[in-house]
């Protein structure tokens, strides 16, 4: 690709051949794009890397590679370590900037003089001018990190327009980093590089695009997911901020968490004169602070430890049901017990796959796992809840035994995934909120998390919100989704599309996803063969004379259960039959 065809504006200064075998760019860059802070990297493949010497750590740490970019209003930075870390709880990474690109001012490291140092794993940093410091947490400069979970790549933003005492802190065109890891056994950039400079451009050719709150096709499922904050939602003095925000939004599901003393009685009305429709389903399940409110009847729950399973009846509009599990998973540093509550969550479902779970729900249809996961331990969190399993296997959650996808919701206005904040806190922003379902028998059309700190004034006069609705109400966003749902596929579909018989050969071959029992019976009425054939397998039946056989399959992840009947007549084609009422049960043994 040549410099002219790249989307992106770059100007890069000097490219030498810093160490063996790899080149990297100088110690001063610039590079515009379009980075939104999620803990997913695919939007930094085109940005250059700055590459550390490998190796070169004192310690259990080091640190592989950097990368800069930036928008009009944000300065990205992107981290790779040689393993997985919790940066917020362990190998006391640092970041040094020089804001006003002058060595002789604030903390002298690594040939810069650092007017901000942060520590993540203290959670807290200094901010160096004149003769004096500062204590600084996150907010001062909206420093947020991404993933909240550990991992061995992390992408960061600082805003470019920070101030203090009404003076903007990056007064330069530019700043100066340095990046040091485990009481600095390593440090970027080493002696081979005097500074890692970059220079502010201007970027308003990449303009991000906000996001259109409105449901763009009525037959689309808008799922919305808030923690309400300690039952905020029934303070007087909060209450409307709650009202503005869910009506504006339009939701058919809410799932609401932390409502510890509200009751659903209280929901039930708070909704019904909010909208309308009056016709609203509410249910808190005991004991938890759980609540779910559907346009569609909840036919049954289930608890699961301090979350919920709800079976709703969708058959109004999308003649299926759906699961959706509403979660308030532990906090803070209760890591196992957080795992063993998404291992119940998985465990759960896996019964609904296989057809044992006290919800019955059909195959195929739609199962979404939406609330505060709290995710800020170990990545294995993650993983079980997304794959079913702390690895990636073959055979995973979803019906078609592939993942869950994952609502990846940014901000309507802002280039931020974060869900939850706390201005004042040590720690910075962090995605705590998730939606995760079965795309398989849904499609995600459009989301995003709802933030009026960051609306336009044009935007808060239009839809007649005060900036601070938000962070008034909790602290955290609301997300919302909306979800295409498919049709399931019945058990007849399914045999006829996927189960192909080979009459000459006597072969069946099974090319769905699921295991079919079987049962073969002759002419007669006498049964021949009783077994399973597993999915995406072939089955040689070579015990069958030539004639004509009568196949039932059937499978128990289907509640209902239609007897399909083939004919197996050697050198003929096989055929649908329409089944009888009843099987013949004579000689069967």
């Amino acid at each position: 690709m040549i410099f002219s065809e790249i989307k992106y504006y770059l100007s890069i200064f000097l490219i030498l051949e810093l160490f063996p075998n790899y080149t990297s760019l100088s110690n001063e860059y610039s590079f515009c794009s379009n980075i939104v802070l999620d803990g997913y990297f695919d939007d930094w493949n085109e940005v250059p890397s700055i590459l550390d010497e490998d190796t070169d750590s004192k310690g259990k740490f080091d640190i592989l590679s950097i990368k800069f970019s930036q928008n009009d209003n944000y300065l990205f930075f992107n981290i790779k370590f040689n393993e997985e870390l919790l940066i917020q709880e362990e190998g006391n990474f640092k970041i040094y900037i020089d804001c006003d690109l002058n060595n002789q001012t604030g903390f002298n490291f690594s040939n810069i003089g650092a007017d901000i140092v942060y520590d993540c794993s203290e959670k807290s940093g200094k901010f160096y001018f004149g003769n004096d410091s500062l204590i600084i947490r996150p907010s001062f400069i909206e420093l947020c990190g991404m993933p909240s979970y550990s991992s061995n790549e992390f992408e960061f933003t600082i805003s470019k327009f920070a101030k203090f005492k009404d003076s903007v802190i990056f007064s330069s065109d530019g700043v100066k980093f340095a990046f040091s890891v485990q009481n600095e056994s390593d440090v970027c950039p080493d002696e081979k590089i005097d500074f890692l400079q970059f220079n502010f451009a201007n970027c308003d050719q990449i303009p991000l695009i906000p996001i259109d709150i409105t449901k763009e096709n009525d037959e689309y499922l808008r799922i919305f997911t808030w923690n309400c904050l300690q039952d905020n939602i029934a303070d007087t003095n909060l209450t409307a901020y709650f009202c503005e925000i869910i009506k504006l939004n339009q939701p058919d599901i809410m799932c609401f968490q932390e409502l510890y003393e509200t009751d659903e009685v209280f929901i039930k009305n708070l909704i019904n004169n909010t909208f309308q429709d009056k016709n609203w389903y509410v249910k808190k399940q005991e004991y938890t602070d759980i609540i779910l409110a559907s346009k569609y009847p909840i036919k049954a729950t289930k608890q699961l430890n301090g979350n919920c399973a709800y079976l709703l009846d969708l058959h109004a509009k999308y003649n299926q049901n759906c699961i959706v599990i509403n979660c308030h998973l532990p906090a803070g540093n209760e890591n196992v017990k957080r795992l063993n509550e998404i291992q119940n969550i998985i465990d759960f479902v896996k019964e609904i796959k296989e057809g044992s779970a006290e919800l019955s729900l059909d195959r195929n249809s739609p199962i979404f796992i939406v609330g505060d996961m709290n995710l800020v331990g170990n990545s294995e969190q993650w993983k079980l809840l997304l794959n079913g399993e702390k690895v990636i296997t073959d055979k995973n959650i979803d019906w078609d035994n592939s993942a869950f996808a994952e609502v990846n919701a940014r901000n309507s206005n802002s280039p931020f995934c974060y869900t939850w904040s706390k201005y004042y806190s040590s720690y910075w922003p962090a995605k705590m909120d998730y939606i995760v379902f079965s795309d398989f028998s849904s499609q995600m059309k459009k989301s995003y998390t709802f933030n009026t700190e960051k609306l336009s004034e044009e935007d808060l006069e239009k839809f007649s919100l005060a900036k601070n609705a938000s962070t008034l109400s909790s602290d955290h966003l609301p997300i919302i989704a909306d979800f295409e749902i498919h049709p399931i596929n019945s058990l007849e579909d399914e045999i006829n599309n996927k189960i192909i018989i080979n009459s000459t050969d006597k072969i069946i071959e099974n090319n769905s996803d699921i295991d079919f029992q079987i049962s073969i019976f002759n002419i007669l009425g006498q049964k021949i063969h009783d077994g399973i054939i597993y999915s995406n397998q072939s089955q040689k039946l070579i015990l069958l004379t030539d004639g004509i056989y009568f196949l039932i399959l059937n499978s128990t992840n289907y509640n209902s259960k239609p007897i399909i009947k083939r004919v197996l007549n050697s050198g003929l084609p096989s055929v649908i039959v329409p089944i009888p009422q009843s099987v013949p049960h004579a000689n069967q043994n």
